[in-house]
């Protein structure tokens, strides 16, 4: 049985350990107690260990440019010091190694047990350990140049990847910029457009200086393969973030600013750097062909909210990703333009100056960024939303009394982040206020979907004296087959309600006040109808009958009456209207595709001459009305195609004014009919109806 030996006496297991970087090749390990003292100097610990373990030279090369002052707790009796030291050894030197290998200066500042176990040697370490990592202070950075820089003089082979390496996220790029420029006097002017030819000797760095007075795509060519790296303001890295080849740059959006690139040149000779102010593949022939892309927008008047959708890129829509810019103030067709806005104001909203070492926020940092469902927006500014492949993104925070302007960009993740205008629309978001109505006035007006509530005001004018009862009159026709409730509101306090209103609908209100003011709100009639619900064609008098549009009866049912693999028998009630009127039957020839489930009814489409434009008209006859009508009118449409279904109208028309529509009724055509032989359901049941 193996007796593990204890690390430190129980009087010091909570002490801390430290570890800092230095100088020297020695690695002190020290203890102080209330009693007693340890201290142990090790020399050249560093290059023993790194020299002993040829593991660790292997898979960590950083091990032999570091040392380390470590505070632990004494060593153990001289009976196991041998095995302690070396297992002692090996975790310093991988801890070291680690450290080195990541780029991180740190300070360890709380401790207890290293733990861990050896299955070689046959024994096992109990303990534990904690340990916080503290960044670097700034004094630090003026021993380390060499580190943070990139350009050690030592190296043998210089390329891109051991200039990125050296650098470090979570490092102040400040301070590295600082380190690289105080070792480099050749500085150098750069212009967009004007090539530069530099000498430079073996493994010469220089540095050179380019001003941006506006946001735009930028490219840096080289004719030669460098090491290079690029700092914009002085503090940002834009090395990693910029998509880059062997021979070039690229940014997809350069901000307003200075821009410092180091170079150092492999070997000795000429090379030729030009920065360009455009993307490489901006002349993509694609980009000049026209594809129709729409925006719809649907708004939460109550909660200022919004949700936009849009549709997908007509070309490599699986390589596209979107960003919607959202603005008050005017439209965008330049992408770079809009995120130099949006950063612009970012930083000048900030109360409290950002610390030195916080890196400012890119471009690429933005397209980087997780989409997000809901994104609440400052709407005094101009807002980047980017939302990677998805097609729709909800705003929240929107201001009442505002124009937007939606503009939506693509960014082709293929072709180095390639941006170009998609589609933009403009949204006036004033709907806090109810929309006054106009009255004997019908007009198809926007109600919000998805749970949303839109109101409608309209005053009472002076009331004349032949109006012994004065009444308010509404005409109610739901757009795009859907179902709305109805509520009508005097002085917040609602005096009729009416649900499911799913045809025309007249609804009438007696005893109203002169000069009064009336509300109707709607809404969805529930949550199968909220993404149908859009719109609602509304009319309102104070009159017993609208001036410019006909009377419908009490029951607009349209009634199959006969119907045969040809032609159909249709019935409905006469209008009760005295003025001259004529009827129109409208057929639509309903596409094949599912018939069953998809409701195409719309009470508010041009019924008007621009009827015969829709792509499933198929016929249209409008027949006189009778000076003295029956009480059921009847008609036969001719020339129908067996099997088929078709979708009817029936509509009411003055000679002046717009006309209003029966219930739409849905007929399928039989497939097969004998001639000889007429079925029950073939036979005239107008009689029927008239009982």
């Amino acid at each position: 049985m193996l007796l593990k030996p204890r690390l430190t006496p129980p009087t010091a297991m909570n002490t801390p350990l430290i570890v800092k970087p230095t100088t020297t090749n020695t690695i002190t390990i020290s203890k102080t107690r209330s009693r007693t003292r340890y201290r142990r100097e090790v020399s050249n610990v560093n290059t023993k260990i790194c020299s002993s373990s040829s593991i660790l030279q292997q898979h960590y090369p950083p091990c032999r440019s570091r040392t380390y002052f470590l505070s632990l707790p004494p060593m153990p009796p001289s009976t196991s010091y041998h095995c302690w030291h070396l297992l002692f050894s090996w975790y310093c030197c991988l801890l070291a190694c680690i450290l080195q290998h990541c780029g991180i200066v740190a300070e360890i500042a709380s401790a207890g047990a290293i733990s861990g176990g050896i299955s070689a040697v046959g024994m096992g370490v109990m303990g534990t350990m904690t340990a916080g990592a503290i960044a670097a202070a700034p004094a630090l950075a003026g021993s380390s140049d060499n580190i943070a820089d990139g350009y050690t003089e030592g190296d043998d082979d210089v390329s891109l990847s051991s200039l990125s390496n050296n650098f470090d996220s979570h490092d102040c790029t400040s301070l590295k910029f600082n380190s690289m420029a105080r070792n480099i006097d050749d500085i150098e002017d750069l212009e967009l457009g004007v090539p530069v030819n530099i000498a430079f000797d073996n493994r010469q760095r220089k540095r050179f200086v380019l001003h941006l007075n506006s946001s735009t795509p930028l490219s840096i060519n080289f004719s030669q393969i460098v090491a290079r790296k690029i700092f914009f303001n002085q503090t940002v890295n834009l090395l990693r973030s910029a998509k880059n080849g062997q021979h070039s740059i690229t940014l997809t959006c350069a901000l307003r600013g200075q821009y410092d690139i180091f170079v150092q040149a492999r070997h000795r000779g000429s090379v030729k750097i030009e920065a360009i102010g455009f993307h490489p593949q901006a002349h993509w022939p694609l980009l000049n062909r026209t594809h129709r892309i729409t925006m719809r927008s649907q708004n939460r008047v109550r909660k200022r909210q919004m949700i936009v959708k849009w549709d997908k890129s007509k070309f490599d829509f699986h390589a596209v990703h979107y960003c919607l810019v959202v603005s008050t103030a005017h439209g965008h067709k330049d992408f770079c333009q809009a995120t130099d806005e949006f950063l612009s104001s970012m930083y000048t909203s900030r109360r409290n100056p950002a610390p030195v070492c916080q890196t400012p926020l890119t471009v690429e940092a933005i397209l980087s960024r997780p989409a997000e469902r809901a994104v609440k927006i400052d709407p005094h500014t101009t807002n980047v939303i980017c939302t990677g492949s998805r097609t729709q993104q909800l705003i929240r925070g929107l201001a009442p009394n505002y124009v937007y302007h939606l503009d939506v960009f693509g960014i082709h993740t293929k072709r180095q982040n390639l941006t170009f205008h998609i589609v933009s629309s403009t949204m006036d978001f004033n709907r806090t206020h109810p929309a006054i109505l106009k009255a004997n006035t019908l007009s198809v007006v926007k109600i919000s979907g998805l749970h949303g509530v839109q109101v409608f005001s309209f005053k009472v004018p002076p009331l004349t004296a032949l109006d012994s009862r004065p009444a308010l009159r509404y005409l109610v026709l739901p757009c795009g087959g859907s179902e709305v409730d109805a509520k009508i509101l005097k002085q917040r306090r609602i005096i009729a309600n009416f649900s499911n209103i799913y045809r025309p609908t007249y609804i009438d209100l007696s005893s109203i006040r002169e000069a009064g003011r009336y509300m109707i709100r709607f809404k969805p009639s529930n949550d199968d109808e909220v993404l149908r619900a859009n719109k609602v064609g509304l009319a309102v008098t104070t009159n017993r009958v609208f001036s410019q549009l006909p009377e419908l009866p009490e029951n607009i049912t349209v009634f199959e009456v006969r119907t045969t693999c040809r032609f159909t028998k249709i019935a409905w009630y006469s209008s009760p209207e005295i003025r001259t009127l004529s009827y129109c039957i409208i057929v639509f020839n309903l596409p094949q595709r599912n018939r069953s489930s998809i409701d195409y009814t719309n009470y508010c489409m041009d019924f008007g001459k621009r009827v015969m434009q829709h792509p499933q008209f198929h016929s249209i006859k409008c027949p006189k009305k009778a000076k003295n009508p029956p009480i059921l009118e009847t008609d036969t449409i001719l020339n129908l195609t067996p099997g088929e279904s078709y979708l009817i109208y029936v509509t009411a028309n003055l000679s002046e004014g717009k006309p209003l529509p029966y219930q739409s009724l849905k007929v399928k055509m039989y497939q097969q009919c004998p001639d000889e032989v007429l079925g029950v359901d073939s036979r005239d049941q107008s009689a029927y109806y008239l009982n």
